[in-house]
């Protein structure tokens, strides 16, 4: 990550992806309804996916 020490590196490490990837989907849907627009895929979730079949 292009940081001088591995300490300033495990403050993103203990970052998980989900409320990142929430907040962007949130923030998609926003901007695609305020532009008339629909999403033209659904997001899904594997790891939930893969156990609800389990």
């Amino acid at each position: 990550m292009g940081h001088k020490s591995p300490q300033a590196t495990k403050i993103y490490a203990r970052l998980t992806v989900d409320p990142v990837r929430d907040a962007m989907e949130k923030a998609s849907s926003a901007m695609l309804a305020a532009g008339g627009l629909k999403l033209a895929c659904e997001v899904v979730d594997l790891a939930s996916r893969k156990q609800a079949k389990g």
